[in-house]
């Protein structure tokens, strides 16, 4: 991935980690497994593991999604500090 497809990806992925819909399916998920997990009898260990695992999933691509948006962030820092460097040429300004 070029820096600035990063760039654009960290763009997308920071308007949907800051939407208010995506934020509130995510609580809904979030409860959904939940309820799933003590909901299961500690004996049905295949099922709740199951269910931790989709929960554990959800939080790894929220992680994944966030570190996107950090990585895009210190491109877009890396581009903005070259370009001042481009901008400032010694005996020329």
């Amino acid at each position: 991935m070029t820096e600035d497809e990063l760039i654009a990806m960290g763009g997308y992925c920071d308007l949907l980690l800051q939407s208010e819909w995506f934020k509130v399916a995510v609580h809904e998920f979030d409860q959904q497994c939940y309820y799933r997990f003590v909901q299961t009898l500690p004996a049905h260990k295949m099922e709740r593991e199951g269910v931790y695992h989709q929960w554990q999933g959800a939080r790894d691509l929220l992680a994944h999604l966030a570190a996107y948006v950090e990585q895009a962030q210190q491109a877009a820092e890396r581009n903005a500090a070259l370009s001042q460097e481009d901008a400032r040429i010694p005996g020329i300004d």
